[in-house]
């Protein structure tokens, strides 16, 4: 049995049922990594990060552990200082791994939530360790995880991002559309939000941001795009219109779900949080769960570069901009808030079935940003697992929603059997709530998948040992 068969092959299991997971043992790791990942979606969801800065930096605190665990491993290589800082096999406890770890994460977090620094400090004492140990002695564990976040940072600053200035625009754009003026309809319009402020795309130089699998973010760029208009199109139209016409509670409680917009977790951190619903039905070692969680993150950041790339070129309209233009003066479905839902009216005023005061995303349409990351996560969750099961079950409780009142009037579960049914419905999702179009839909996910693979190859050749980056300028 070769290195690659025993990484996956120790992650075979069958997943019992729902959300709920067996006990983990005090001492074995596992549940101070899954602690640090629930800190991390809590600041997220606290922040006001857009999806693409989300995946960066759920790539950077997984990547930052399984550096630090690498250190501890007898074959994985770290990303930055490859095996160069492996410790010797008297100084590999478990211990020891767990406080690299923990301070690995801990400095990342730091640069990433600078102003939540108190609240991350307190979350490392609450796991037991001193977060201002002195950096002493080179094979101190506290000076291992600092100096390996500190390698990702270093790289991270320089990525592309403009992380330092906020993850402002580098690349010039400019919509041809304003928010009362439509000069194109098949380009993106800007739509002003409840308080009146006309948006702003997020992130259109994303594609150029240093992904890890990917050689770029055109790489896997779809060639065309159904034509504005055009028969393909409009057949598209037509099919999220009839869908907005026959939403009922359980399509409605889909869309609801997997909406992840602002001061949520976004769709690369609920994707980071069904891996750890996964997790918590297998028997997984502490090294499979560090690598499953470290082929996650990086599987989300080149999802969001290889989606932001097909928006930014393809610079397509919403359907609130194309049903608006398209079916001025006749009557459509649609959504009219939460005392009334679903009504039929004139097209010029159309709505998706989204929160008023978030009624559609601040960037074009193709690809699906949704598909993509649920492509990347399922493909990634399926081949590390060795399993399509997955199992998860999520209750949604009688007049919950916030977008319809007394909506659901019953409660209404929804259960996920596999990855690939997540995957599918959550793509669907933003169809269902009139976010996207079919196309959008079917490459999002295509390339997502794509994505998962390649990231698959690269993580398990760190994993193995195969890929030693001892040799990389850390710069």
């Amino acid at each position: 049995m070769n290195r690659r068969d025993l990484i996956v092959g120790s992650m075979l299991a069958t997943v019992e049922c729902g959300c709920g997971g067996g006990a983990i043992h005090p001492d074995s790791g596992l549940s101070v990594v899954r602690k640090i990942n629930e800190f991390l979606l809590l600041l997220i969801s606290t922040s006001l990060l857009g999806p693409p800065p989300v995946a960066r930096a759920i790539a950077m605190v997984t990547t930052a552990m399984f550096d630090a665990y690498a250190c501890y491993d007898p074959v994985a290589c770290g990303t930055r200082y490859g095996s160069s800082l492996r410790q010797p096999v008297s100084r590999r406890t478990l211990s020891a791994t767990v406080t690299a770890i923990v301070h690995a994460a801990m400095h990342t977090l730091i640069y990433l939530f600078p102003h939540n620094e108190a609240d991350i400090r307190s979350m490392v004492t609450n796991l037991g360790e001193n977060p201002d140990e002195l950096l002493i002695g080179s094979s101190s564990p506290h000076l291992i995880g600092y100096r390996v976040a500190i390698a990702i940072i270093t790289q991270r600053t320089a990525d592309g991002s403009n992380a330092a200035n906020g993850f402002v625009d580098t690349s010039s754009y400019e919509p041809v559309n304003r928010s009362e003026t439509i000069v194109d309809p098949a380009r993106w319009q800007p739509i002003r939000d409840v308080n009146g402020q006309e948006q702003s795309f997020t992130c259109p130089h994303w594609g150029n941001v240093l992904p890890f699998a990917l050689t770029g973010g055109s790489i896997l760029r779809p060639r065309s795009i159904p034509d504005f208009g055009s028969a393909t199109y409009m057949a598209q139209m037509n099919d999220l219109l009839r869908m907005m016409e026959t939403l009922d509670d359980r399509k409605k409680s889909i869309a609801e779900y997997w909406a992840d917009g602002p001061r949520s977790v976004r769709p690369p951190g609920h994707w980071l949080l069904l891996a750890m619903e996964a997790a918590r039905t297998r028997a997984l070692t502490l090294r499979d769960e560090i690598v499953l969680y470290f082929a996650v993150g990086n599987a989300m950041l080149d999802a969001s570069i290889a989606c932001w790339d097909s928006k930014r070129h393809f610079d397509s309209s919403r359907p609130i901009t194309a049903i608006r233009f398209l079916y001025k003066g006749k009557s459509v479905p649609s959504y009219a808030g939460p005392t009334e839902g679903i009504v039929w009216a004139d097209g010029s005023l159309w709505k998706p079935y989204q929160s008023t005061k978030f009624i559609t995303p601040p960037f074009p349409e193709y690809t699906s940003g949704h598909s993509t990351f649920s492509g990347a996560g399922a493909t990634v969750l399926r081949k590390l697992l060795n399993s399509d099961d997955f199992g998860m079950r999520v209750k949604i409780t009688k007049g919950s929603s916030s977008l319809e009142h007394q909506m659901p009037r019953s409660d209404i579960e929804l259960h996920y059997p596999t990855f690939t049914s997540a995957e599918i419905q959550a793509g669907l999702s933003r169809r269902y709530g009139g976010i996207h179009f079919e196309a959008a839909d079917v490459e999002g996910r295509l390339c997502g998948q794509e994505v998962g693979s390649r990231v698959i190859t690269k993580v398990i050749q760190f994993a193995t040992g195969t890929l030693d980056t001892r040799s990389i300028s850390l710069k």
